[in-house]
């Protein structure tokens, strides 16, 4: 009989909550006070809870792909094929994390169930200039481009190729424009991508670790819950 994949799935999340169980603990906390305090009867809870499980085995396998990269080239050849898969998983996971993450900061940021804070709507700033690629391939509040289509060369920059690849301009009326994300590994493994601020007009590096640390610091501290 073949590996069962749900018996697979199964363990890798949870040697992901036995590796961190103070984490696990951290998230479960979390998702209790905000789903009771924020929006009760709602799945709001649970949600918080999934997104905080798949961070636990996301770190799992950020920690991994660290140590892939601490081997020598000789030894980091033997891991090659596995890796690109895993990097594959690693990728998708993250961005389902960021968009999930996201869309609970939106629901707590316009239904105004936290308290206004600057630490807060700079994440949910920062997550929004990820998902919206993600999702919608477009960039991030377009709108203040005001009907001035943004030419490739004016996304380079001083650092090197335009996240537009083989597009020459991004046009916020053109129904088949495109915003790609240019990505790679972080020193601690995790996968961090390079987008555009428009509120700043240049491009910023973010990385997935980083922004988990960044909610978890916001939601450990309960003064932000109305």
């Amino acid at each position: 009989m073949p590996t069962s994949i749900n018996a697979l799935v199964n363990d890798a999340f949870d040697q992901a909550i036995r590796q961190d169980q103070k984490l696990y603990e951290s998230w479960i906390d979390i998702s209790t006070q905000l789903g009771g305090r924020a929006l009760p009867f709602s799945l709001l809870g649970p949600s918080v809870h999934d997104i905080g499980t798949l961070d636990l085995v996301l770190r799992c396998m950020e920690s991994e792909t660290k140590a892939v990269f601490n081997l020598d080239s000789a030894s980091r050849n033997e891991y090659e094929d596995q890796f690109h898969l895993a990097h594959w998983c690693q990728d998708m996971f993250s961005k389902i994390w960021i968009s999930e993450i996201y869309e609970i900061f939106r629901l707590l940021k316009t239904r105004k169930l936290i308290q206004e804070n600057s630490a807060f709507y700079e994440l949910e700033n920062h997550l929004r200039l990820l998902r919206i690629p993600f999702d919608k391939h477009e960039i991030a509040k377009e709108d203040r481009l005001k009907d001035k289509p943004l030419l490739k060369k004016d996304l380079e920059f001083k650092h090197g190729t335009s996240p537009l690849n083989r597009y020459s301009e991004y046009d916020s009326k053109d129904r088949r424009r495109v915003y790609s994300l240019e990505s790679r590994n972080s020193p601690r493994g995790s996968i961090e991508w390079r987008t555009l601020d428009l509120e700043t007009g240049n491009p910023v590096w973010l990385e997935r670790l980083s922004l988990s640390d960044r909610v978890l610091e916001i939601f450990q501290n309960n003064q932000f819950f109305k």
